[in-house]
């Protein structure tokens, strides 16, 4: 099964079609490509690409008001057994309170539905595996009301694989990082009778797995390789997070290294590079076959 994820660590914007955009991430599963990217109007989106011819089936286009924390922080989202879509959804209200819902679509209902039908079935109440999500919406509620010292900022992402869904917080006036499993997610990725689903629905929907001392100044992304957990922030510095609940600094970008492409591959348990401006300026490397053929491997430093 091939499956890859592309982090592209930046933090200018880059030119996706007529707007300025910085595309944030991109996987590419069996038959699909999917990349996330925010606009210069700060509006998100993901698009999703056939693998095999590069063409673009449909674009999600995600919005938010001004004033919510979390309006700047790119989308966060990641693909299971090659066919689900999990997004977290951020929106605000006029007051600045920030909300966070976790979304799950079905990536080939995404692909065959036209315009209208599409925007009902995103937008519809069943899609919602999660109103609030609690580990995050609670930071965002003390900051908002001022309950105690923190003013943030958060940073967060989530990881999903065909077993666990994992959420990530980053609070910043802790310095620490806090990974979270999503406990009723087997419902979501798995055909489960009835009895077994009101089994699952008695434990606790989010169970705190461990805390990570650590210090970030921007976004990170999440990923799994050879059974090790990592996390890559914005300045294409790597750490790992190990079983005694470290965050161990493995990678720091010399000053001469050029903007990259970081990609992730779970089916072969490696990861690449791709020069970014070589992304950016070739439009054939939205196949799977392109990205694995222009892209080398990437040495870890343990």
């Amino acid at each position: 099964m091939l499956f890859l994820a592309i982090f592209i660590c930046a933090s200018k914007f880059c030119a996706l079609g007529q707007i300025n955009s910085h595309i944030d991430k991109v996987t590419l599963a069996k038959n699909t490509v999917i990349r996330s990217s925010t606009n210069d109007k700060n509006e998100k989106s993901l698009e999703i690409i056939n693998a095999r011819t590069g063409q673009t089936t449909n674009n999600i286009k995600y919005s938010d008001l001004e004033n919510g924390l979390l309006v700047n922080h790119p989308l966060s989202w990641d693909v299971a057994h090659d066919s689900i879509l999990f997004v977290i959804r951020t929106y605000s209200d006029q007051l600045g309170m920030t909300y966070t819902d976790l979304l799950t679509y079905n990536i080939n209902t995404i692909k065959r539905l036209e315009q209208e039908d599409l925007r009902q079935y995103l937008f519809d109440n069943n899609r919602i595996a999660v109103k609030h999500i609690a580990p995050l919406f609670m930071y965002c509620l003390r900051i908002a009301y001022r309950a105690d010292t923190l003013k943030g900022p958060v940073f967060f992402d989530i990881r999903s694989s065909n077993h666990d869904l994992l959420l990530y917080v980053y609070i910043h006036d802790n310095n620490s990082l806090e990974k979270w499993r999503f406990n009723w997610y087997p419902a979501y990725v798995q055909q489960l009778a009835p009895e077994d689903i009101i089994e699952l629905h008695k434990v606790d929907q989010w169970e705190k797995m461990a805390t990570y001392s650590i210090s970030l100044t921007a976004p990170f992304k999440a990923f799994d390789l050879g059974g090790k957990e990592y996390i890559l922030n914005n300045a294409n510095e790597i750490y790992e997070l190990n079983q005694n609940a470290k965050a161990v600094y493995l990678n720091k970008p010399k000053k001469t290294d050029k903007r990259s492409v970081i990609i992730i591959d779970k089916a072969h348990k490696k990861v690449r590079t791709l020069p970014q401006e070589k992304f950016d300026g070739s439009p054939e490397l939205k196949t799977g076959k392109s990205i694995i053929k222009a892209s080398k491997p990437l040495k870890i430093n343990q």
